[in-house]
């Protein structure tokens, strides 16, 4: 009589390890652009050379090129000569703030599509990638800034729209997510209908807006 083949199987990667370690990379990515989104580089030199032409040789640019690279995004200098705008700091605080509930929401997620909460999972995992696109919406903006042709007051308005907009996208799908509707459309269901006309009023509206003015700034920019 043949043996069966009792040799272990090598166990799957568990999806909270793979969870984490996607997080830690979404969460570097997002740092840096952050940093590019307040403006912290610039024409950044060290020790008043230029990093490029100085004739010191290829190490000498990598050491350079690695020096900047930590003084711009890992630890930037606290300078006075340069006082961030208020616009790029609503809009940097409310990515990091979106960003850190979009991995609250990927928890919660996860626990709907393993049946732990008694929620729409697909509408779970929406809600926590409507979280990180905000994230990234918020970073874009704000690096974009310097190229619209808006003043202040424009800048600032645009920005919490599309702040006010973000946040609502992902509460919204939240709560979608817990009255098990689906609010694409009107169905004579005071949740559903409810859910559909808070998507249509803060998200869908505001992100068309939002969209044509951003878009309508650069072609003003002169």
């Amino acid at each position: 009589m043949a043996v069966p083949d009792l040799a272990p199987v090598p166990a799957p990667v568990p999806v909270p390890v793979i969870a984490v370690a996607v997080g830690v990379a979404v969460a570097v990515a997002v740092a840096v652009a952050v940093g590019v989104a307040v403006g912290v580089g610039g024409e950044s030199e060290i020790g008043g050379e230029s990093e490029i032409g100085n004739g010191h040789g290829l190490g000498h640019g990598l050491v350079k090129r690695a020096g900047l690279f930590w003084q711009c995004y890992v630890r930037p200098p606290m300078s006075s000569e340069r006082t961030l705008d208020p616009t790029e700091r609503l809009l940097a605080t409310s990515a990091a703030v979106l960003f850190l509930i979009a991995l609250g929401t990927g928890i919660y997620a996860a626990a709907a599509m393993t049946a732990k909460l008694h929620v729409d999972a697909h509408a779970a995992l929406a809600a926590h990638l409507n979280a990180l696109m905000g994230t990234f919406l918020l970073v874009s903006y704000g690096w974009t800034l310097p190229m619209l042709g808006y003043g202040d007051v424009g800048k600032k308005r645009l920005a919490t729209l599309f702040v006010a907009s973000s946040f609502a996208n992902w509460a919204v799908t939240v709560a979608k997510a817990a009255l098990l509707v689906s609010g694409l459309e009107p169905q004579g269901h005071a949740a559903n209908d409810t859910i559909f006309v808070l998507l249509q009023v803060t998200v869908v509206l505001p992100g068309l807006v939002g969209a044509g003015a951003w878009v309508w700034g650069f072609r003003r920019k002169v």
